[in-house]
């Protein structure tokens, strides 16, 4: 149990996918990759080699699952690889913009 926050860890080394993160609220979600359900993820639980905690929509991430007042919370998040921005020429003439995992 994390004294601070009242947190409670309730399971541990889970892949998901990043769905949304917003830098300027700190905050997004997180889909589990094992039963597709979204959970919350604060910047302070990013777990980066460098000073910069933020996630791309599409970045696979391991991270575990604590509870805090009847809600699920990512902790511990640790991304697993670099995402990319690949823009792409449509038949239309537009750029369209997708993220690969290298």
């Amino acid at each position: 149990m994390n004294v601070q926050t009242n947190e409670k860890v309730i399971e541990e080394n889970i892949l998901g996918t990043v769905v949304w993160f917003s830098v300027h609220k700190g905050y997004g979600f997180i889909r589990r990759q094992d039963q597709g359900q979204d959970v919350f993820v604060h910047f302070k639980e990013i777990r980066t080699n460098d000073y910069c905690r933020l996630l791309q929509p599409g970045e696979v991430v391991k991270f575990g699952v604590a509870e805090c007042n009847n809600r699920l919370n990512a902790v511990d998040v640790v991304p697993q690889g670099k995402i990319v921005h690949v823009f792409v020429e449509s038949e239309t003439g537009g750029i369209n913009g997708t993220t690969k995992k290298i």
